[in-house]
């Protein structure tokens, strides 16, 4: 996925990248600076030149997370046909979005890191503090670009809408063998919903 990011460009972004991809493929446990430097073919120490600590590490890997999901939200939007709108443009704009959040390996890696930030979050303050002001901004985002098809939701109904969406990601990762995940037909029902019981909404 290309975009700008204000990590800028070159080996420092290419070792945040590939702290994505350990941390999506091994977890917390595999996030380490040898792994990052083996996983890219680097020399040993090269990503600890760059990020002296693992929390240097893994707040990069957040901010580069964040970017990415603003990315989505916008390329969703940017993808939309506009020209009619309302809840119908609305609901393809969501489901573009979450398509294009796990419409890939790539994609599928990027949200299991952040779901890895999430919950590391909850045990460090500073990181707790990003994850939080990223999540409201995240709505914002989602509020403003809803509101380019006519279609304007509260703080609340915002929430639910984020919501359900992360549920549905956590359900596609612990979905057992045998078993088949949500369709993503129920999931777009359920944003459906939402947006059409707004009235209800604090």
């Amino acid at each position: 996925m290309q975009f700008e990011s204000t990590l800028g460009v070159g080996r420092r972004s290419d070792i945040v990248d590939g702290a994505i991809h350990v941390l999506g493929t091994c977890g917390s446990r595999g996030l380490t600076h040898r792994a990052v430097d083996s996983f890219l073919k680097l020399p040993e120490g090269s990503s600890s030149n760059y990020f002296r600590t693992r929390h240097a590490l893994e707040i990069a890997i957040f901010v580069r997370i964040c970017e990415i999901d603003i990315y989505v939200l916008n390329s969703a939007l940017a993808a939309a046909d506009v020209s009619e709108p309302g809840i119908d443009s609305a609901m393809r704009i969501l489901a573009d979005a979450m398509t294009k959040f796990l419409g890939d390996e790539e994609n599928v890696i990027n949200q299991r890191a952040r779901l890895e930030v999430f919950l590391r979050s909850t045990t460090w303050p500073t990181l707790f503090e990003l994850v939080d002001n990223h999540r409201r901004a995240f709505r914002d985002a989602l509020r403003t670009l809803l509101s380019k098809v006519d279609v304007n939701v509260s703080e609340s109904a915002s929430r639910a809408l984020i919501a359900v969406g992360d549920g549905f990601v956590v359900d596609k990762f612990m979905t057992s063998k045998g078993q088949l995940p949500l369709s993503f037909e129920v999931l777009l029902d359920i944003f459906r919903a939402i947006l059409t019981s707004e009235n209800h909404w604090p």
